[in-house]
């Protein structure tokens, strides 16, 4: 499955489990997602490359060291919206899809400062990310901070450039690329 395809699906699912678990129509789409693999990962995704290092040291083995303690962020969608609700505020919203090679319940449920946010090349923010393991093999990941910050405003969204960073329980840590942001 492409980025794309599996970032809407991801989106949808999100937007369904997240908001309406309770409405009936929410409540059977997240439950036959669940249960046929179909949720925001898709059956029978990999868990993205596998990172090796060339050995180098001075003993006489030859083989390559394979890196398969890292986590890996799959997906990651960040969106500016405008909230009217009394004051006008810009509003960001992370959502990420993330893996871990010993299990998805392994990864920390909060990351301080997971986020990294950039406005051109420089450093603009860091937020806290939370995540939730869906099932062994994926987890959703979340952030939300204030657009109201200068720069950060949903009219440049698309100058603004986000890094998800997740850790495992073991301290590991794995970082997606760089993603432009958006406004809704």
């Amino acid at each position: 499955m492409d980025g794309g395809a599996a970032l809407e699906r991801m989106r949808r699912w999100v937007a369904c489990a997240g908001v309406g678990v309770a409405l009936a129509g929410c409540a059977d789409k997240v439950a036959s997602d669940s249960a046929s693999g179909s949720g925001p990962g898709g059956a029978g995704q990999d868990s993205g490359p596998v990172e090796t290092v060339d050995d180098t040291d001075t003993d006489t083995d030859t083989d390559t060291e394979e890196r398969l303690e890292v986590p890996v962020v799959e997906a990651v969608d960040a969106a500016c919206a405008t909230r009217s609700s009394g004051d006008t505020r810009m509003v960001w919203t992370v959502l990420a899809q993330a893996s871990d090679p010993q299990g998805a319940d392994t990864l920390e449920t909060l990351v301080p400062e997971g986020v990294v946010v950039s406005l051109g090349d420089t450093e603009a923010g860091r937020y806290d990310l939370s995540c939730r393991a869906d099932d062994l093999s994926s987890a959703t990941c979340t952030a939300t901070f204030s657009g109201d910050t200068a720069g950060l405003g949903c009219e440049g969204a698309a100058a603004v450039t986000v890094v998800v960073e997740v850790v495992d329980e073991d301290g590991n840590r794995g970082a997606s690329d760089p993603t432009a942001g958006r406004a809704e």
